[in-house]
């Protein structure tokens, strides 16, 4: 049976994730049966007829706990279920009032927070969207400061003596820069 068309943008969403769970179920050989078990084992079951009936387009929309679970179940992102081509040509409405489409990799980006230039198309007021965007970009310098902090970590594992002192001092900077961010620095 071939999927049901989208009626409307929210179909169309579910009808993108559907599509990609079914892709990604497929190429490795795993049934909506097993797909419902694993979804089981991970705390929130997404049923065989959810999926059966996501896959052919008779359930119109998904839930972000369904999302969630599906793309853990399915070793992916949610993201890269709802976006699941970004590097293709390939347009959607990223809105539902949208006069535009955009690529999916821009709607991606944009629903990562990494769109940092706004404009009318994104946002209605520049000064409040980057005001709400800059958590989730002090939540990205503090995961990569983190990385770097372990890695260093790593590497001061053998050493010894000057080089060992150098590798600490390294991770007190770090340190430093992340309780900076956190606001936690005592200044």
């Amino acid at each position: 049976m071939s999927p049901q068309s989208p009626q409307d943008w929210a179909e169309e969403q579910a009808a993108r994730v559907a599509q990609e769970v079914r892709r990604l179920r497929r190429d490795r050989g795993r049934s909506a049966q097993w797909l419902a078990d694993r979804t089981a084992e991970l705390g929130y079951t997404v049923t065989r007829p959810v999926i059966a009936d996501l896959e052919n387009g008779r359930r119109k929309y998904v839930t972000t706990a369904e999302l969630v679970v599906l793309a853990r179940a399915l070793n992916t992102t949610p993201i890269a279920l709802l976006y699941p081509d970004p590097v293709s040509d390939d347009e959607i409405k990223m809105l539902p009032t949208a006069d535009v489409s955009v690529s999916s990799g821009f709607a991606l980006q944009w629903f990562s927070g990494l769109v940092d230039v706004p404009t009318d198309f994104i946002c209605d007021d520049a000064a409040e969207y980057l005001a709400n965007l800059k958590p989730v970009e002090t939540a990205r310098q503090i995961w990569e400061l983190d990385g770097q902090k372990a890695a260093l970590m790593k590497e001061g594992l053998d050493k010894s003596g000057k080089e060992k002192r150098e590798i600490l001092l390294a991770i007190a900077q770090v340190q430093r820069q992340i309780d900076k961010l956190r606001g936690t620095d005592g200044g």
